[in-house]
């Protein structure tokens, strides 16, 4: 992704520099060959004369262009060792950033550069290149002041300059193109925040072990195109590109690559097609603003320990699942209108329409997010909620109503771990329509704040409980699933329109309390016709029943039927 971001920014400026070198150094080669072909095979005398072009160049720049031997055989392939480019400018703001942020007066540098050309067609404004092979080095860009980079300096590159775009570009071809060991870094001081060893940092960015493979390059006009066959490397954080393919096709105005491929060491987006479309270079100064992107995946796998690697809020999370559909919009407004999400187990998925403001910083983001269908249990989702945090699954939650698939329907409203969910659940057990606040809290563990109102939901089914049946219940609670283990609900207010208990539907119940570690505390009234009764106080039972069982509570009984509660059937 990097480099498709520095070729729209260098293409117009560093690349047509750059060609002139080469096409410099090359045509002074040629012309010397033709008159003294005998002479100029020796490659001290090519190295000889390759000194003097690029002498010529460096007086005319910022810096210093320097190789080291030259070769040129049989006429169609050129070799060249140690090729340089370093700033020679020295002040003591520049000497500032190197002893402080690590700057670096080389801007690039190549061990080895292979080329197999035909002289022919660059004399008719034609670079053909059979293969091209890169051997080591490194390209350092760094932001110095006024928003202007080192390569700006150097080449004295004037961003308000207007271009002449009435200049045709020559012809480009390259059959192979071949990056083996190089380097690339990026800083950015003036943005610079220390986020961790392990997080990627893109003020300052470190990418070894690069090694690309592309076929069939090809310009026409200002549009290049590629066939990406393989692009890797690994940042110093420990973010790696294992691949990066695709069809490439990039002008002025956007990268387009059909056919995507991307992977790193955790996920794997598979996609229709990836672009970026910009007015201008200009915008990559702004990426996350005013770089307009797009996605269609098919088949992708995305896990949090990815997005960990940019977000530190998320680096202990082990969140991972499927995903399906089309992504635009710049990183700041990422929008969709068809994403279907399928958890590992495939027991789980989501398809909805969603809104995300504030990426790339993912712990910040506003997430609007529009649910049309869904399913899932709750085995499942103490699966997912456990691998959020990276702890132990939740046994409490993952044990209610085995086995039973639950819909939702509504809204999730928030931030990625502070949201409200704002809907219906709807089951063959009954359904509820929830308001709810889900917090995660990492000391404490996964926290449900609202309400919840149930029509004819199946309790007991739900907590594995045959006593209980269908219940119709308004609630205000809050659930707290547990870091360690268990729960806890505080129920603020409930009123009970029925609950089918022992046979017996009973009706007009208020209540609120504790419940936490099977210890009861709170209060009860039942105005039911046939069960009239008031309870206040606690009720443990840590212990056996009938052993060590803690009661401290008053209770009032003023009229009961046993025998239409099904307690006592005699008259």
């Amino acid at each position: 992704m990097i480099k498709f971001a520095i070729w729209g920014y260098l293409k117009q400026n560093f690349i047509k520099k750059f060609i002139k070198i080469v096409v410099a150094v090359i045509v002074v080669l040629v012309s010397l060959q033709a008159g003294i072909l005998i002479f100029v095979q020796f490659p001290k005398v090519q190295t000889w004369l390759a000194h003097k072009a690029v002498n010529a160049v460096s007086n005319n720049i910022n810096g210093k262009i320097s190789v080291g031997k030259v070769y040129y055989v049989f006429f169609n392939k050129l070799i060249v060792k140690d090729i340089s480019v370093v700033s020679t400018d020295q002040t003591p703001f520049l000497d500032s950033l190197k002893s402080a942020r690590g700057y670096s007066d080389t801007l690039m540098a190549v061990d080895k550069l292979s080329v197999n050309l035909h002289i022919s067609d660059l004399l008719k404004g034609e670079i053909k290149l059979n293969k091209i092979v890169v051997n080591g080095g490194e390209f350092n860009l760094q932001t110095e002041a006024d928003r202007r980079s080192n390569l700006d300096r150097i080449f004295k590159l004037d961003k308000n300059k207007v271009k002449d775009t009435s200049a045709s570009a020559p012809n480009l071809l390259a059959n192979t193109l071949l990056v083996k060991n190089f380097r690339f870094t990026m800083k950015n001081h003036t943005r610079y925040r220390f986020k961790g060893d392990n997080i990627i940092n893109f003020a300052d960015l470190d990418v070894r072990d690069i090694n690309i493979n592309i076929s069939d390059v090809h310009l026409k006009s200002d549009t290049l195109y590629a066939c990406i066959n393989r692009i890797a490397g690994e940042d110093k954080s420990g973010m790696a590109l294992v691949n990066l393919s695709g069809k490439a096709r990039i002008s002025g105005k956007e990268v387009m690559v059909g056919d995507f491929y991307l992977q790193d060491k955790y996920s794997v987006i598979n996609s229709k097609y990836f672009y970026m479309k910009y007015s201008s270079s200009k915008d990559f100064s702004q990426f996350t603003q005013k770089v307009e992107l797009g996605l269609n995946m098919e088949d992708s796998y995305l896990n949090f320990q990815t997005i960990g690697k940019i977000s530190p809020s998320l680096a202990d999370s082990r969140l991972a699942f499927f995903i399906d559909g089309e992504v635009r919009g710049p990183v700041r407004d990422l929008r969709s209108n068809n994403l279907v999400v399928t958890s590992e187990s495939g027991n789980s998925f989501l398809d909805f329409k969603v809104r995300m403001q504030g990426l790339p910083d993912i712990s910040r983001t506003m997430a609007v997010v529009e649910v049309r269908n869904s399913s899932t249990t709750f085995k499942d989702i103490a699966s997912i909620v456990a691998s959020i945090n990276n702890i132990p699954r939740n046994k409490a939650l993952a044990a209610l109503a085995p086995g039973e698939k639950f819909a939702y329907r509504g809204t999730l409203t928030g931030l990625v771990d502070d949201f409200v969910i704002d809907g219906k659940v709807l089951s063959n057990k009954g359904n509820c329509d929830i308001d709810l606040l889900f917090r995660n809290e990492r000391k404490y563990g996964s926290r449900f704040h609202g309400s919840v109102s149930m029509d004819n939901v199946n309790l007991g089914y739900i907590i594995n409980k045959g006593i209980l049946g269908e219940t119709t219940a308004d609630t205000r609670l809050n659930v707290l699933f547990r870091r360690g283990g268990g729960m806890e609900i505080d129920v603020d207010t409930v009123s009970v329109k029925n609950i089918y208990l022992y046979g017996y539907n009973y009706s007009g119940i208020e209540g609120k309390g504790v419940y936490s570690d099977r210890e009861f505390e709170g209060s009860l009234v039942s105005n039911d016709p046939n069960f009239k009764f008031s309870f206040d106080g606690r009720v443990s039972l840590k212990e056996n029943f009938l052993n060590g069982a803690e009661y401290d509570f008053r209770a009032l009984l003023s009229y009961a039927n046993l025998s239409a509660l099904n307690i006592d059937m005699h008259n």
